[in-house]
């Protein structure tokens, strides 16, 4: 188990990565690069989709699906064309699931994206992430569950976080200082295959984090202020992100992964040293 305490010593690793993942494109191996969060995120408030070719890096960055290489039917079998080949058009079905994303998430955030607007609570942001789920469905021919909820993130930064496994993980082991309800504890580590699952998954994990972002977010807000203010940039803006990082960075099960992201970011950013050190 742990503690609001630990948290609290990770948020500026949470602030960090935050405002990395935000100011700077992913490259590989192989030379391409996924835009920064802010590109995709400027792009989908200007009234834009995230589109195919961003949401194709965004999924192999993440490792949240894989999207049909070629036209393929409900059984998953390929369609063949005239000339018995397969019909290669991994871009275009790309393009089609961000338009979907978009009809359902763009909805959302007209409600919930004004400033004033209270975030949408566990029960609500389930059925959308669901409707999500089941436009993009015809397309990939699969449940995609994690990639519809993180792609969610760009339409409602402010309100919604990018959860996965390790976050969820993360405030599990924060049960007991938060004294979440047995019920909740046993939904959160929980199995995620039907909607109901979904449902109730999130509603503990959004009433869990509500009360944790809560109690902190006036240090999550401190410790963007501190990363802002050492590498010359404006402070980073959404307090759920860094605190969704730092439970991250508590979920992680492996030392060597943690040490690896620490690593990464102050590679880039080495005046942030003392900001992340972690004791």
């Amino acid at each position: 188990m742990a503690t609001i305490k630990d948290l609290r010593r990770v948020l500026g690793w949470g602030a960090l990565s935050a405002h990395d993942q935000w100011h700077e494109r992913t490259s590989w191996a192989d030379g391409s690069k996924r835009p920064a969060d802010a590109e995709i995120a400027l792009r989908v408030q200007k009234g834009g989709a995230i589109g195919g070719d961003d949401l194709r890096r965004f999924a192999k960055e993440y490792g949240v699906g894989r999207f049909p290489q070629y036209e393929i039917d409900a059984d998953r079998r390929p369609i063949l064309g005239p000339d018995g080949r397969r019909i290669s058009r991994a871009g275009e079905i790309a393009e089609r699931i961000s338009e979907a994303l978009d009809s359902i998430y763009r909805p959302a955030a007209a409600v919930y994206g004004a400033n004033a607007a209270p975030p949408p609570d566990g029960e609500t942001l389930a059925s959308i992430w669901w409707e999500a789920i089941e436009a993009v469905r015809p397309h990939t021919r699969q449940t995609s569950r994690s990639l519809c909820k993180k792609t969610m993130w760009y339409y409602l930064p402010a309100k919604v976080t990018m959860w996965d496994a390790f976050a969820a993980r993360g405030l599990l082991l924060l049960a007991g200082d938060l004294r979440v309800p047995e019920a909740d504890r046993r939904a959160l580590s929980g199995p995620l295959s039907l909607r109901r699952n979904a449902e109730t998954f999130l509603g503990a994990f959004v009433r869990a984090f509500e009360r944790l972002h809560t109690t902190v977010q006036d240090e999550a807000r401190a410790a963007s202020e501190k990363v802002a203010a050492a590498v010359g940039a404006e402070p980073y803006a959404f307090t759920r992100r860094v605190v969704d990082k730092a439970l991250w960075f508590l979920g992680v099960p492996d030392d060597e992964r943690r040490t690896a992201e620490i690593g990464h970011a102050l590679r880039r950013y080495p005046r942030c040293g003392p900001l992340v050190m972690i004791t």
